[in-house]
């Protein structure tokens, strides 16, 4: 008995007929077996290719109309956009995968000439999304005596859990910043890192440093008179720095820490120099591991 195989032109699939002497009930049935196979791996090919590219595009990478665009890592891109319709760049989303680049003074990348920090005036928010896994030095510092990010009634600044660590200077003297919570996964926390800012007012002057954080730099939260209230959930020890890192130097309102783990860092609490002061209002510091 002859069988022969013809192709099905909707999805390139085979169907089989038997020889004309035997063509029958069953060979109909064949055939619409087959299309009918043929049409449902069809759809399921469609089905599996939507379905991947949503799972590329991951979230959305900024809301509202792009005023403007930048490189600022080698997968990642900040973007300045308006949501309120003015036509002026109210918020900024870092979207994309991994590092941003480091920020200096001079050379290839410089902290002063991205696009947001010449729209920083009417900056209302910044957006930290998921896949970004480290901000590096710079990103967002003020310069001394300087009226850039500190103009603002208030900038809302929110950080993935996909960030593993906050680079030197992050967000140096950027005093009206309102942070929520820090990212779950954060390993690291580099020198002045927060230094001058205003963590701690968008929670009602609490800050949680996540179990996940082992490392912290030295003055990383100095002079953050926003926080009252800190919980330590890992054990701390010192990033690269002075030996006396006073990572909370200055902070003048600090009145309660709870340490879950442990402290490895010299003079965490203490003033750094004669410009500082130390947690002159700390009343309490309980261990609870």
């Amino acid at each position: 008995m002859t069988i022969k195989a013809y192709e099905n032109s909707d999805c390139g699939l085979l169907y089989w007929q038997q020889p004309a002497a035997i063509e029958s009930e069953v060979n109909i049935l064949m055939k619409q077996s087959a299309r009918s196979l043929g049409a449902f791996f069809c759809a399921i090919a469609v089905m599996l290719c939507f379905a991947s590219v949503a799972f590329a595009s991951g979230v959305e990478p900024y809301e509202g109309n792009v005023i403007a665009q930048e490189q600022c890592g080698d997968d990642a891109t900040a973007y300045l956009t308006d949501t309120d319709g003015d036509n002026m760049a109210d918020s900024l989303f870092v979207s994309g995968t991994g590092a941003t680049f480091d920020y200096a003074t001079s050379g290839e990348h410089v902290y002063n000439q991205t696009a947001w920090y010449t729209s920083a005036s009417s900056i209302r928010r910044i957006v930290i999304n998921d896949g970004i896994t480290s901000l590096g030095t710079r990103l967002f510092m003020n310069p001394s005596g300087g009226c850039v990010y500190t103009c603002q009634d208030g900038v809302d600044v929110s950080i993935a859990d996909s960030v593993k660590k906050i680079g030197q200077s992050v967000f140096l003297r950027f005093s009206t910043a309102r942070f929520g919570n820090l990212p779950n996964q954060l390993v690291e926390i580099g020198p002045q890192a927060f230094q001058g800012t205003g963590i701690g007012s968008g929670n009602d002057g609490v800050v949680t440093i996540p179990e996940s954080v082992s490392t912290v730099g030295r003055k990383a939260f100095e002079s953050c008179t926003s926080l009252t209230t800190l919980h330590i959930m890992g054990t701390l020890n010192q990033v690269s720095g002075t030996p006396a890192a006073s990572v909370f130097a200055g902070c003048t309102n600090l009145t309660s820490v709870s340490v879950a783990g442990g402290i490895g860092i010299n003079m965490m609490f203490a003033a750094y120099d004669a410009t500082t002061q130390a947690c002159v209002n700390l009343k309490s510091v309980t261990f609870t591991g």
